[in-house]
């Protein structure tokens, strides 16, 4: 995984070898089919979309715009030069047209993962594998022949573009600029930012987190899109990803491998907190809370903290950095 500092959005990345040699790396957006640029070593040029995921334009680190694409309702393109002539191939090899599909341009066709699609017929040449629970009575159809509105990434199902997902990719952002807005946070961040190993993003529907395998084993994370009052959840999750990237307890550097309570606190020492992602989620959740002004963010704290120990631990200012005991 990388991710964008600019929009503290998530990336995930795709190499495209032949016979072993990288020609080009791809690196797409959290939403499906989303393509933000491709990578030779030659040059970088960028994907516009519009609202139903098509490639409408491509430019180069600049802002020129190298090539550009227009549909007809069922998906057939043109593809236009700098001057918008007609061209009868990319001139960069991009593949990927409408609905950000990829286009087999030998075949004039469209691979739709489950199934391939027919722009000049509009509709799929195989019966749909989902059969009639894909609740469409003629299993060649393409989107219920809705092409302007709807979409099939899959060859399974239709569905109306990026209506949910733009929420899901909201929420992701403004957790992770929660956690960006620490300096822990930052820090752990950047380890997973500049690892070589994808990881990848997603939302939790439990309310908490968890780091894992997603179905096609990929090294994942699960963060919660709505969780106000814990940054510290996400920076956890990110710390369990950052140890498993590196090999290291400590990647970031931030000393939470001792057996101390890294936190300035008064009374009885306390005992060791239970791992070093909980170290670091409260240190996130911390600094957090004394950067934000109670008049303008109204969190639901986490006053209190149990050790390993059995001790408890009070927060008696949710936006102060002081662990007192009881």
């Amino acid at each position: 995984m990388e991710m964008n500092g600019a929009s503290n959005r998530m990336m995930t990345r795709m190499h495209e070898r032949d016979s072993g040699a990288k020609l080009a790396r791809y690196y797409h957006g959290p939403v499906i089919d989303e393509l933000l640029c491709r990578v030779t070593e030659t040059n970088t040029v960028y994907y516009h979309h519009d609202g139903l995921g098509s490639t409408v334009a491509l430019t180069d680190s600049t802002g020129n715009v190298v090539e550009s694409y227009t549909y007809d309702v069922y998906g057939q393109p043109s593809i236009l030069s700098t001057t918008y002539h007609l061209l009868p191939t990319s001139s960069v090899t991009n593949r990927f047209l409408f609905t950000g599909r990829e286009y087999l341009a030998e075949l004039a066709l469209y691979d739709h993962r489950h199934r391939i699609y027919s722009p000049s017929l509009g509709r799929f040449l195989q019966t749909d594998p989902l059969r009639f629970d894909a609740e469409d009575v003629n299993l060649y159809r393409y989107a219920w022949n809705c092409s302007p509105q709807l979409i099939d990434s899959f060859g399974l199902k239709f569905r109306y573009p990026d209506q949910q997902d733009r929420a899901t990719r909201k929420g992701l952002d403004e957790q992770i600029s929660r956690v960006r807005a620490t300096e822990a946070g930052a820090a752990i961040y950047n380890v997973v930012d500049k690892s070589e190993t994808d990881v990848y993003v997603y939302p939790s529907t439990s309310g908490g987190g968890r780091m894992g395998y997603d179905d096609k084993g990929n090294l994942a994370v699960w963060i919660p899109t709505a969780d106000t009052g814990r940054p510290g959840t996400a920076a956890h999750e990110f710390q369990h990803a950052a140890e498993q990237v590196t090999g290291k307890k400590d990647p970031a550097n931030l000393g939470v491998v001792s057996s101390k309570d890294p936190c300035e606190r008064t009374g009885a020492e306390a005992e060791p907190f239970e791992n070093r992602a909980t170290r670091v989620q409260n240190i996130v959740n911390d600094q957090y809370y004394s950067n934000v002004s109670p008049l303008s963010f109204h969190p639901k704290p986490q006053t209190e903290y149990t050790t390993r120990g059995g001790q408890k631990w009070s927060v008696p200012d949710p936006y102060g950095t002081k662990y007192k005991a009881r």
